[in-house]
């Protein structure tokens, strides 16, 4: 008489095969669960910083953006490195089969399947390391936005300043200019200064109202960018804002220690490890394989199958070979890439030294312009209160005295923000503030987190 099909015996040993092989992805399993929990309490703590601009442009949608992206990217090198683990497959059916004509028997089908990848000659572990490259460069990416977020910043700020500081002024010369627009008057009533000398100096004095609306604008306009960049008051930023200091251009344009040559050099990295993949495409992959099922006569329990599987690619059709060579093509232009922006540093760093040294030179000789107006200033008005001077030439003297120093403050503006610019362009405004090695504590607290 043929054995009954013992169900229960499979049972058995694929449970005993499940909790000897699963005990570890148990652990893993509720390793991650508690992480979970870990992280569900130190992610309010991830993006805190020393400083109050920090954690406001790591509010920036933009940049939260790319930390998101480095989230997802964490995640994959997580899934990619799932495939070391022991896989385990059950599949079971019902049915009826039938050999003769006159006889059909019902049929129960099960069995379960574990597998492990053994030898895949490196191709797995570069998997995990390109992905984790993939990391890295959105690390340097999210670096970058938010340099270019404390740039954009530091501008709206810089101009801001000026604004203020020229308005100011010019508020400072008019009133100057309407302590004598009565003794104008009286001169014009009196036929002592002509009707069309009147009419120009106060096309002068409208000329500077408008430029002090302008400035104005500018102020509020440059104070709105910043509020609608941040979710405090601008007046908490200011310490830090005012606090920020010189940097010489050598560190502008230091070439060893650009985020864009960095991301550079892990793209040619990222290149290097494709095309080892690549290049062991063509070899063989063997596979740890063990399968329990149930016979398909019954005078058997069961059938088990364990050993080892071996994939042994033939032939791509030169597939490999030219995805090597798009590889290396690719490579070259990275290094050609490398070369440029080494060159277009050096250049941008003689081209901001050049423009400050004549931009300081002009500064210079507007101030004696200036000087020179402010002691005319002061000769005419004596001599137009002793009633010997037309009293027009000390107005207009200061109106045109008011242009000199506004023009001074325009060129010390252009100054900073040329260095600013240059600071933008090379990622590293983060050196006025000393915030460069605090955004790098951030984003690899973030590359951490698991």
């Amino acid at each position: 008489m043929k054995k009954p099909f013992k169900v229960s015996t499979i049972f058995i040993i694929a449970v005993a095969l499940l909790i000897s092989g699963c005990s570890s992805y148990k652990s893993f399993i509720y390793k991650n669960e508690n992480k979970e929990i870990i992280n569900g309490e130190t992610k309010k703590d991830i993006l805190t910083t020393r400083s109050i601009i920090l954690e406001e442009i790591f509010r920036n949608s933009n940049v939260d953006d790319k930390l998101r992206q480095l989230d997802v990217a964490k995640k994959r090198v997580n899934i990619e490195k799932t495939q070391r683990n022991f896989v385990f497959n059950a599949s079971a059916s019902a049915g009826v089969q039938s050999e003769y004509y006159d006889q059909t028997k019902t049929l129960i089908q099960t069995s379960i399947k574990a597998e492990k990848l053994l030898l895949d000659n490196q191709n797995l572990k570069k998997s995990i390391e390109l992905l984790e490259l993939d990391v890295d460069i959105l690390g340097i990416d999210t670096f970058m936005e938010v340099d270019k977020k404390i740039n954009e910043l530091t501008i709206a700020h810089t101009q801001l300043k000026f604004s203020k500081m020229s308005a100011s002024l010019m508020s400072d010369y008019l009133k100057k200019y309407e302590k004598n627009r009565q003794l104008i008057a009286k001169a014009v009533a009196s036929g002592i200064l002509s009707k069309s000398k009147s009419l120009e100096l106060q096309s002068l004095e409208r000329e500077s109202q408008k430029k002090l609306t302008q400035l104005r604008f500018d102020f509020e306009r440059s104070k709105a960018f910043i509020e609608s960049n941040i979710s405090t008051s601008y007046e908490i930023l200011l310490p830090e804002l005012l606090a920020k200091k010189t940097v010489n251009s050598s560190k502008i344009f230091n070439v060893e220690r650009s985020k864009e040559i960095e991301k550079i050099n892990m793209q040619i990295k990222r290149l290097d490890l494709k095309k080892f993949k690549l290049s062991n495409s063509q070899k063989p992959t063997t596979k740890f394989e063990t399968v329990i099922s149930s016979p398909l006569s019954n005078d058997k329990d069961y059938n088990i199958f364990s050993g080892l599987s071996v994939q042994f690619p033939v032939k791509d059709g030169g597939k490999s070979l030219a995805d090597i060579s798009l590889v290396e093509s690719q490579k070259e232009v990275l290094y050609s890439r490398k070369a440029a922006l080494a060159k277009e540093n050096d250049y941008q760093k003689k081209e901001l030294n050049t423009f400050i040294k004549f931009n300081n030179q002009q500064e210079m000789l507007v101030k004696e312009r200036l000087n020179y107006a402010q002691q005319k200033i002061k000769e005419f008005d004596l001599i137009s209160k002793s009633g010997r001077s037309d009293v027009s030439i000390v107005a207009k003297e200061i109106l045109s005295a008011a242009k000199l120093d506004l023009e001074i403050l325009s060129l010390q503006e252009e100054n900073e923000l040329r260095v600013l610019e240059a600071l933008g362009k090379t990622y590293n405004t983060c050196k006025l503030y000393n915030f460069c090695e605090e955004i790098e504590a951030v984003i690899a607290r973030a590359i951490e987190e698991n």
